[in-house]
């Protein structure tokens, strides 16, 4: 099975295990969606912008312009949010720490419940303007609140610094969390998050190379259906089972 651009970092799944469990279950996974519309099917969607995002990128690069650079990145973004089969909707939400200040999230899905399952966080564009700077250890910027939410910001402190109190310990946390970064996406579990256990998905690394195998696995660990489905149980949670 080939993962390549797909970073499992400090083990989100145990050594050597992900690529033998995603090759037994990929058929199941791929036949389940094979009837649905190319609108609404995982995979066909994300590859449908891999183009689109490899292009995007290198507009980003080969401009000095930090407005410009700001506005690619957040159309980019947004294309993936809607081909992972989100809803861009940003909200400013409470966090538990002193004071409460506030975060910004750009969408948020809950389960069949009503339980908030998946927030979804834009980094924004690092001050250093290097692309490799780990979105996890950037602070959000003002000009992501509204004005009148500023006061409360939390801008001192990385996403990595705040995750565990501020987001976690909330009475309906989410159970998962994905980092938009500039070529990079990251999910985080709130379980593996005290090993500092990620999965990391270069996009470049993997929209360059359009290798099918590759989109299906990203398609099948952190888009909607797969994350937080209608009904059901998720088909991520039955992958990270078989995993374990």
């Amino acid at each position: 099975m080939d993962l390549v651009g797909i970073e499992n970092e400090a083990e989100f799944f145990p050594a050597g295990t992900l690529s033998d469990v995603l090759k037994e279950e990929l058929q199941d996974i791929t036949s389940r969606w094979s009837e649905l519309d190319k609108s609404a099917h995982p995979i066909e969607r994300l590859s449908r912008i891999s183009a689109q995002t490899i292009d995007a990128l290198r507009q980003s690069r080969n401009t000095a312009d930090r407005a410009r650079q700001t506005e690619i990145m957040r159309e980019v973004h947004h294309a993936l949010v809607s081909s992972l089969g989100y809803t861009w909707k940003t909200e400013i939400v409470s966090t538990a720490l002193s004071e409460n200040p506030v975060i910004p999230i750009v969408s948020r899905v809950a389960d069949a419940s009503g339980r908030d399952a998946l927030w979804v966080f834009e980094a924004p564009n690092s001050d250093a303007d290097d692309e490799a700077t780990d979105p996890l250890s950037i602070c959000f910027q003002a000009e992501q609140f509204p004005a009148e939410m500023q006061e409360g910001a939390l801008l001192d402190k990385a996403i990595e610094e705040f995750l565990a109190d501020g987001v976690f310990e909330l009475p309906n946390s989410p159970h998962h969390i994905l980092v938009l970064g500039f070529s990079q996406i990251i999910l985080i579990d709130k379980r593996k998050w005290p090993a500092r256990s990620v999965l990391r998905f270069d996009l470049q690394e993997i929209f360059a190379r359009d290798d099918r195998d590759t989109i299906t696995v990203m398609a099948c660990l952190i888009s909607r259906e797969a994350r937080v489905p209608d009904q059901g149980t998720p088909l991520s949670d039955r992958l990270e089972e078989e995993a374990q």
